[in-house]
């Protein structure tokens, strides 16, 4: 945490399909993140400036683990030339 500032972490999913449930107490809102990919990654914003401060943000990106292409115990992350490749990720928006 301190060197990255904040989080920056792959984190490894179940295959239950649900990934992810983020809420805020006080707004009320909830998402919720469903996904097929094997991880997800949590950022909180660690390098935003500008119109934005550090850490003022969160992103959960639906993906790979980090480092995939390098590890051959990972899933693979190799995609042949004329293939199609297909995911789903679905956000779910609610009321705690």
């Amino acid at each position: 945490m301190k060197i990255g500032s904040g989080y920056d972490h792959c984190f490894v999913l179940n295959k239950n399909n649900l990934s992810a449930e983020i809420s805020d107490v006080i707004s009320g809102r909830k998402v919720i993140i469903s996904t097929d990919q094997p991880a997800i990654h949590l950022y909180s914003g660690n390098h935003l400036k500008g119109k934005f401060m550090k850490n003022e943000g969160v992103c959960l990106e639906t993906q790979h683990f980090s480092d995939s292409p390098n590890n051959l115990n990972f899933p693979t992350t190799l995609l042949k030339a004329n293939k199609e490749f297909y995911t789903k990720t679905t956000y779910s928006f609610s009321l705690i």
